[in-house]
């Protein structure tokens, strides 16, 4: 009788769809006031882990092209510094500070306009102009581990990754950068050391 009567009553109740699995799991702790925030922290924390395991593409081509760079500027510099250098300025009107402790290069006089050119064959690793400092200047990279730099140029004629020869006009003298008239101010590097380019350049 009571069995009846129960039937007859459970029959009358809408029915209900049987609870999802993962329902079941997280609603007790939904249920909870501290789960909710919780569990939308630590998924945040798994995205944000998620995307800086991701390489950045863009890093990855920037940073093997400057690798790319230094090897190709490297495998040029294969002579020693005993190799003769021609002077920087055809048209010098004479050097005007020579190199010294405080001062690692020369200043080279010469007319705005007058032209530069590479003291040997090389390619050309940088080209930068700045409104202080050096200006407008050009860095050759020569054969072994010698560099030369070229500063305080009105024109640049020449651009990264080109090819020079010994005597090619590069540029003009100029007075940008930090200056007090036209002048060329040069360096002669070997490795990252500076070097006296009266010892090894040709000043005739």
């Amino acid at each position: 009788m009571i069995n009846k009567l129960y039937k007859k009553l459970r029959a009358l109740l809408p029915r209900t769809r049987k609870s999802n699995p993962i329902s079941k799991l997280l609603r007790p702790l939904l249920e909870k006031k501290r789960a909710l925030p919780t569990l939308m922290t630590t998924g945040a924390v798994i995205v944000m882990v998620m995307v800086m395991a991701i390489p950045s593409t863009h890093a990855f081509e920037y940073s093997k092209a400057q690798e790319m760079k230094l090897v190709d500027a490297t495998e040029v510099r294969e002579v020693s510094t005993k190799s003769r250098f021609v002077f920087p300025v055809p048209d010098s009107l004479g050097i005007s500070q020579h190199y010294h402790a405080f001062h690692h290069g020369i200043d080279v006089r010469a007319n705005v306009g007058s032209p530069v050119i590479s003291v040997a064959a090389g390619i050309v690793i940088e080209v930068r102009e700045q409104i202080f400092g050096y200006g407008k200047h050009i860095r050759i990279a020569h054969d072994g581990t010698v560099s030369s730099l070229y500063a305080h140029l009105d024109e640049i004629m020449v651009e990264v990754g080109q090819r020079v020869e010994k005597g090619q006009k590069i540029g003009t003298i100029g007075t940008t950068g930090w200056v007090t008239g036209p002048h060329l101010h040069f360096e002669l590097l070997e490795a990252t050391h500076t070097i006296n380019p009266v010892k090894i350049i040709d000043t005739r």
